[in-house]
């Protein structure tokens, strides 16, 4: 395996409007789309907010996908989705997940 080319994707889990994380490797993705307009802990989303999320990033609900089930599994919904749909995400070698608040630094030796 030729390390140099290795692919990555890290998918980021967003359920509302943020600051947008988004390139070749960093790829938005809207976790809990099929319950968005159903109320949660943050209340109901506006239609504007979810045409945002919509416009800017792929969706948890398509495809393979336990989209509804986001409330008990959270994040994990993304991860389910990427499992099965992988090649929506141009088969990479490796996937990740970090969620939209919740960053990491990276520490070269």
């Amino acid at each position: 395996m030729d390390v140099n080319n290795l692919t990555v994707k890290i998918l980021i889990a967003y359920h509302k409007p943020a600051p947008l994380i988004k390139s070749d490797i960093f790829v938005p993705i809207h976790v809990g789309r099929s319950v968005a307009k159903e109320a949660s802990k943050d209340g109901v989303i506006s239609d504007e907010d979810l045409k945002w999320l919509k416009d800017n990033m792929i969706r948890d609900d398509t495809g393979n996908n336990i989209s509804y089930l986001n409330r008990s599994f959270c994040e994990l919904t993304a991860i389910y989705w990427a499992w099965k749909n992988y090649d929506k995400l141009e088969n990479p070698d490796y996937i990740g997940l970090c969620h939209y608040r919740r960053f990491f630094s990276i520490l070269w030796i």
